[in-house]
């Protein structure tokens, strides 16, 4: 597995490498390790890579678990956690959010996650409609020019909404 590891690591930072590139897919079988995987060896090796350095200074990596999430609200609050210079406007932010397109406010406040990686776990495992959710990420990630990683089970998403091919590319 620690090849196999390191192959998957190496061609997301090949692929984030290439300034246009936005999103990726890892695609995996449940009990796979994938949420071990990302917080154990991918998020380490992608902070430390040179490719990947801004200005001389570590990428921001953040990692984000859907599961279980029923509103949009619980994934920002999760990112605004993580991000130390803004933790402060956490309590300023309203989560009161119906729909997706009425997060412009708190997108003001994640300038500074500005070409950052997302890592988004368990796709399969969100309480949102997987298509509202993949604009979503969409939206969001444009927005703030940021690399996406989504970590999924597509087999169980084709199950439960019977569609096929979420990612922009698929690494196995």
């Amino acid at each position: 597995m620690k090849n196999k590891s390191s192959d998957i690591v190496t061609k997301i930072i090949d692929y984030f490498a290439v300034k246009h590139s936005r999103g990726i897919l890892i695609n995996g079988e449940d009990a796979t390790l994938k949420s071990y995987f990302a917080v154990s060896t991918l998020i380490p090796e992608l902070q430390k890579h040179e490719k990947l350095k801004r200005k001389n200074k570590r990428i921001k990596i953040i990692y984000v678990s859907l599961n279980n999430l029923e509103e949009y609200s619980q994934i920002t609050h999760q990112i605004l956690k993580q991000v130390k210079t803004i933790e402060s406007e956490i309590s300023k932010i309203s989560f009161s959010f119906k729909h997706f397109f009425r997060i412009r406010a708190v997108h003001n406040k994640l300038k500074c996650i500005k070409k950052s990686i997302v890592i988004f776990d368990e796709l399969e495992k969100c309480n949102i409609n997987i298509n509202d959710m993949l604009s979503y990420i969409d939206k969001f990630s444009h927005r703030n020019s940021l690399k996406t990683i989504i970590i999924a089970n597509e087999k169980n998403i084709s199950k439960l909404y019977g569609s096929k091919n979420f990612g922009d590319r698929n690494l196995e």
